[in-house]
């Protein structure tokens, strides 16, 4: 019976652990892809400004 109990509470903690490494990893390739889009946008403000000051 005792075994039984810490099977469960080793599969539950994995399942959990599992599903916090998923969501943090889908997190870190939203941001990956937003900072992306950013440098992109400074490098075309930072040539627009320079096209202004010449």
């Amino acid at each position: 019976m005792k075994c039984k109990f810490y099977l469960f509470g080793f599969v539950f903690s994995a399942l959990i652990a599992l599903m916090i490494f998923f969501n943090s990893k889908k997190g870190l390739e939203k941001q990956a892809e937003e900072i992306k889009q950013l440098e992109t946008k400074i490098e075309l403000l930072e040539q627009q400004l320079s096209a202004k000051k010449s």
